[in-house]
């Protein structure tokens, strides 16, 4: 029996969501399980600080020089995605993988990538839960014109594009219901 080894070169990186995709999937609930997590960067002259010198600073009454970027470091620690585990302003970081399948699997929306003769890509994204009362096919958005040199940017954008309809979505129903 013969084994193979990878280096990091040869293996394939694994695409994680960026830190708006990630808290727009926080605000609708995403509350699963995840490697890694987004956390507030604190800097100051463009140098990440520890705690205890962000601390020395603020001591030293410059507070107003310190930088806070949401989403700015990477944390590479178990995490569940709900405020009182990360605070407000951080978010877990899934992979593509592990966000299309809760929407597919929570939400009932699934987002398809497939590729066209030219290697461009083009998204199609579908409710699963919901019929068009005119025709009894699913409801569906294939976001023509619109083309990604990879599966994986066609996805992102596709999944930001479905994200902000439902977050949109959401706050009008509450604020329709008076909430």
């Amino acid at each position: 029996m013969q084994t193979t080894t990878y280096s990091l070169e040869t293996m394939i990186e694994t695409e994680h969501c960026n830190y708006k995709t990630s808290m727009l999937l926080k605000r609708l609930g995403y509350n699963e399980w995840c490697r890694t997590f987004y956390q507030e960067a604190v800097r100051h002259n463009g140098k990440d600080l520890s705690f205890d010198e962000e601390l020395d600073l603020r001591n030293q009454g410059r507070s107003n020089e310190i930088k806070r970027i949401r989403g700015g470091w990477i944390n590479e620690s178990n995490n569940k995605n709900t405020d009182d585990w990360l605070g407000k302003h951080c978010c877990s970081r899934p992979t593509l993988s592990q966000a299309t399948r809760w929407l597919r699997e929570v939400k009932q929306w699934h987002i398809e990538a497939y590729p066209d003769t030219a290697k461009k890509w083009h998204v199609w994204i579908v409710s699963l839960a919901e019929l068009n009362p005119e025709d009894g096919k699913l409801n569906a958005c294939d976001l023509e014109g619109q083309t990604f040199l990879s599966y994986e940017k066609a996805i992102s954008y596709a999944m930001e594009f479905l994200l902000k309809c439902m977050v949109g979505a959401y706050k009008k129903i509450l604020k329709n219901n008076g909430i």
